[in-house]
């Protein structure tokens, strides 16, 4: 599965471990350093306490000589106990001293330095002292001999080892550089590695999330607008694809509705037209009616006042009947094509009804996915969040390292300090050699070398600081970075919560328009209902139509009877009285119905204008 179609959860969790990956990696490289830097620190400082031992047994070698030559000049008893004085501090450096040694070579001069002591030693305290407290100028002579001889000797192997940790101390001193130098590169290196796939990692997620989203957020503004038009193409397979393809299917559920709505409309308007139509031939065919059923009763009038004139009478009234019989004929052809209009009308009413059944179905499957996209948003917001939470504990462990170097600089700063210090002392041993004259001039090389030691002790801190404040930038730059990251990301953030805004709009327009469709549906069962008042009101016509095709049949055979009997003219003037009568009733009757189809039809043809009026609102 490539990574495109990863969830957003792997996405994000994926970029936050390669980050802490990196992390990792540069925090392992500098601990590394560092646990080098920190044991080759420890042995140069080791290194340098041990040529500060041996040259305090050059200053104690010193002293030893002049507590000689104060005893056998000078004759000053308190020299012995100043020797051993001197024997005690040669002791004390040389075991300090000695934990340093580590070649074979080195080994060999302790070896020479232990014997040449012993030997110096017992030629003080069994030869010269003897010699001195007896006066035996000759014995003391041959004792001095042999002591300055030792000494020499001592003093020499001493400087030797002085030489050599020295050239040990410089070696590890290149190494400490080198090591330095590398952390430093490895660290800008790493630093540099990480920003760049921090970066690039924030700006990949935020581009794979907000892209898509802003295409989603520009869609959902063109079908407010009322366009329908519009698609999205993202064919990842992750949630913000999913919620795409949610979005499409919504878009394709309310284009085919509309064309349903629309299509339902012009069905209604076509019927109300055609319903409206057949309810004016209605209307002018029960006006023909009214006047044949005033020509029948002039008719029975004018027969009651005259019997004389019987016969022309029954031809008008035969000639009446004819034309009742044609109208009542073309009336009951009329009521039945009205009938059949009706009733197909009903069906499709029926069917319209059905249609925005459907509509209000697919309006709220609309109103469920948009739901779900908004969801699908706030996961995603949650990811976005979780990704800033990861990029502020990157930074604060940055921080922490910084905190860490700064340590480091503390204790640099406290080795500078006692470098000066030691800087100090030389320069009072300086003095005091000074003082001393003749016999402290050893005592000065000491103290020179001692300065020496600290003005290099003072040099390197100054160098380990530099390069601890070297770090301490590198670290301030990564925190930089993370906060560059931080603000993408909470871009992202802002841009997936203003899509989320766009779909709740989404979703209380689709529910807007599943109000309007049922109230749509409100009107179409209004429409219902009078529709089947309308075909009640028909079906009434066509009775009473057939009942007047009846009566102008039982006329005509009446006239018929007329002319076979004129007894009974009265009595069927009378009937053919009642009988216009109960016409003329039928016939109000009928145009009231006709009035009631044409309200309707009208009623009708309005609410499918209002209906294509909501529909010109989207474009599909």
């Amino acid at each position: 599965m490539s990574f495109r179609n990863w969830k957003l959860r792997t996405k994000f969790i994926s970029g936050f471990l390669s980050v802490v990956l990196v992390f990792i990696v540069l925090c392992g490289l500098t601990y590394k350093n560092l646990l080098e830097i920190g044991g080759d620190a420890d042995i140069f400082s080791e290194k340098e306490s041990a040529i500060e031992a041996l040259l305090t047994m050059n200053y104690a070698v010193q002293r030893q000589n002049i507590e000689q030559m104060d005893l056998i000049e000078q004759s000053d008893a308190q020299a012995v106990k100043r020797f051993e004085e001197a024997v005690n501090l040669m002791d004390t450096n040389r075991d300090i001293a000695m934990k340093s040694a580590e070649s074979e070579e080195t080994k060999q001069l302790w070896d020479k330095i232990f014997e040449l002591d012993a030997q110096v030693d017992e030629a003080f305290f069994k030869k010269i002292v003897p010699a001195w407290e007896k006066n035996d100028v000759a014995a003391l002579d041959a004792a001095c001999r042999e002591f300055d001889q030792h000494q020499a000797e001592m003093n020499s192997a001493i400087n030797q080892v002085i030489e050599m940790y020295k050239s040990e101390n410089k070696i590890i001193e290149e190494e400490l550089h080198e090591t330095i130098d590398r952390t430093n590169t490895q660290l800008l290196i790493a630093a540099a590695v990480a920003t760049a796939l921090s970066l690039g990692i924030a700006f990949y997620l935020a581009n794979v999330v907000t892209k898509p989203v802003i295409k989603v957020a520009w869609v959902a503004e063109r079908m407010a607008e009322g366009d329908l038009t519009q698609s999205i193409e993202y064919d990842s397979k992750d949630e913000i694809g999913a919620m795409t393809k949610s979005f499409n299917t919504m878009l394709t559920n309310l284009r085919n509705m509309v064309h349903r709505i629309n299509a339902t409309s012009q069905t209604v308007a076509a019927t109300s037209e055609e319903l409206s139509s057949n309810s004016e031939e209605a209307t002018k065919a029960t006006q023909q009616v009214a006047k044949a059923i005033e020509q029948i009763a002039v008719g029975s009038g004018e027969q009651s006042k005259s019997v004389t004139d019987t016969v022309k009478i029954v031809e008008q009234v035969s000639q009446a009947i004819e034309q009742i019989a044609s109208g009542a004929q073309d009336q009951n052809r009329n009521v039945i094509s009205t009938t059949d209009m009706v009733n197909d009308m009903v069906q499709k009413i029926d069917m319209m009804a059905e249609g925005m059944e459907t509509v209000k179905q697919v309006s709220e499957q609309n109103g469920v996915v948009a739901v779900q996209g908004g969801e699908a948003v706030e996961k995603t917001v949650a990811g976005m969040e979780q990704v800033k939470g990861a990029v502020f504990e990157t930074a604060s462990r940055i921080n922490e390292l910084g905190e860490q170097s700064q340590k480091i600089g503390e204790i640099i700063q406290v080795i500078d300090d006692i470098a000066e210090q030691t800087n100090l002392l030389a320069l009072n041993a300086a003095i005091e050699a000074a003082r001393a004259g003749e016999h402290g001039k050893g005592f000065a090389v000491v103290a020179d070398e001692v300065r020496k030691l600290a003005e290099r002790s003072g040099k390197a801190t100054k160098e380990i600081a530099e390069l601890i404040t070297d770090i301490q930038k590198g670290t301030k730059v990564a925190v930089e970075s993370m906060q560059v990251g931080t603000r993408e990301v909470e871009e992202g953030v802002s841009l997936a919560q203003e899509a989320g805004q766009s779909l709740n709009e989404i979703v209380t327009g689709v529910k807007t328009a599943g109000d309007q469709v049922g109230r749509i549906m409100g009107l179409i069962g209004e429409i219902l209902e009078r529709s089947e008042e309308v075909s009640k009101a028909v079906n009434n016509v066509a009775a009473i139509t057939e009942e007047n095709t009846a009566a102008t049949e039982e006329m005509s055979a009446s006239a018929e009877q007329v002319n076979a009997s004129m007894q009974n003219i009265a009595s069927i003037s009378e009937e053919s009285a009642a009988s216009a009568e109960e016409v003329s009733a039928s016939t109000e009757e009928l145009t009231a119905s006709t009035e009631e189809i044409s309200a309707s039809a009208e009623q009708l043809s309005k609410m499918a204008q209002e209906l294509q009026d909501l529909i010109a609102q989207f474009k599909v």
